[in-house]
């Protein structure tokens, strides 16, 4: 036989039926309590003087009194029992509410929590190959960083030649003036005195002294000047450079942290699913002993032939009280069935574990016998 598993309507009204057969049951024991038949006093004729007759009326008035007073204290305990009844009702009805909004924050809860564990996901994706791109783009600019270096010394070597020849060449040209002048100067002037002569040659090498002297400072600080012009390009570069890897820095402290917070959340997530697991085993627990209490009561009769197999759904509420009992699958022996059922009404109250956040685990069981167990 397949198992059937009874819609919500079906157990709504199941459960209704069994809050009802517990308030006839409950109204038959209080009517049975207090009913007691009214006893026949027997007839007696008899002579009685007037004083006689007004003490047995008397009497007659305080049974009458006595018997109204009775028949009030039950109708008392009528409307007490009809409003616990009710009360019970409206109690049912708001627990059944408020598992339904609690089941409904469950599975939001969830659902929640996975969304946040798959943006965590990609988020952390992405800020790795973000952060490799970067760390690419950074070792790409530090090698074009050198090779301009290089391309910068061997531009200054080049010049520095550059300007050397120039200022040979231009010694040579003034030394080939100087002596052509000279040559003039004595072919013009062969009568001239040598002393004069001389006063000239020295008057015409300190000039060219002073020239030579004049050229060689002048170009000392153009080379300086090219060389601290140099030297300021560097340092902003080198500062720049600096303040890129400062930045990186800061940008890889960044993601560090926001690491260890991911870390810290999924630590957190682990924990919850430990959590659950370990709820999932309390849970399992306390409804195998809840089997093996039911178990303790059956009374297997002796016709049970092999070992079949009786499936009940059972209500609970809180406390563990037994609100249904409904047969879904035979074992094939109505008396077993009906010993079964029997069990589970015996049985309650039924265990539960402490935590009343489990207890719509145990709402609905559906719980599996058979003899042989």
């Amino acid at each position: 036989m397949t198992r059937r598993k009874p819609d919500r309507s079906t157990r709504t009204w199941s459960g209704v039926l069994a809050v009802l057969a517990h308030i006839v049951f409950i109204v038959l024991i209080v009517i049975g309590v207090t009913w007691k038949p009214k006893d026949t006093a027997p007839v007696i004729a008899q002579l009685w003087t007037p004083q006689q007759a007004t003490e047995q009326q008397q009497v007659k008035e305080q049974k009458q009194a006595a018997v109204e007073r009775k028949q009030a204290e039950e109708q008392a305990q009528r409307e007490a029992v009809t409003q616990q009844q009710e009360q019970l009702k409206k109690q049912q009805q708001a627990f059944e509410e408020q598992q339904a909004k609690l089941q409904a924050q469950r599975q939001a809860q969830q659902q929640a929590l996975q969304e946040q564990q798959e943006k965590l996901k990609q988020q952390q994706e992405a800020q790795q190959q973000a952060l490799k791109e970067q760390q690419e783009k950074l070792e790409a600019q530090q090698k074009a960083a050198a090779e301009q270096q290089a391309k910068i010394e061997a531009q200054r070597k080049a010049l520095e030649q550059q300007q050397e020849a120039q200022k040979q060449a231009e010694i040579e040209l003034q030394q080939q003036q100087e002596e052509a002048k000279k040559e003039a100067e004595r072919k013009a002037a062969q009568q001239a005195a040598k002393k004069k002569a001389q006063e000239e040659a020295q008057k015409q090498a300190q000039l060219k002294k002073q020239k030579e002297e004049q050229a060689k400072k002048l170009a000392a600080q153009k080379a300086q000047q090219e060389k601290l012009k140099q030297q300021q390009e560097e340092a902003e570069k080198q500062a720049a450079l600096e303040k890129q890897k400062e930045a990186q820095a800061k940008k890889l402290a960044a993601q560090k942290a926001h690491q260890r917070k991911l870390a810290q959340q999924r630590a957190a997530q682990q924990a919850a699913q430990q959590q659950a697991t370990a709820q999932a085993a309390l849970i399992g627990e306390y409804k195998d002993r809840i089997k093996s209490k039911i178990r303790r009561y059956v009374m297997i009769p002796p016709s049970v032939k092999g070992n079949p197999q009786a499936v009940f759904d059972v209500v609970l509420i809180p406390g563990g009280q037994v609100l249904s009992a409904t047969l879904v699958q035979s074992s094939g022996y109505p008396a077993y069935d009906d010993a079964v059922q029997r069990a589970i009404l015996k049985a309650q109250p039924l265990p539960l574990p402490p935590d009343p956040s489990l207890f719509s685990n145990f709402r609905e069981l559906r719980l599996e016998f058979r003899p042989q167990e």
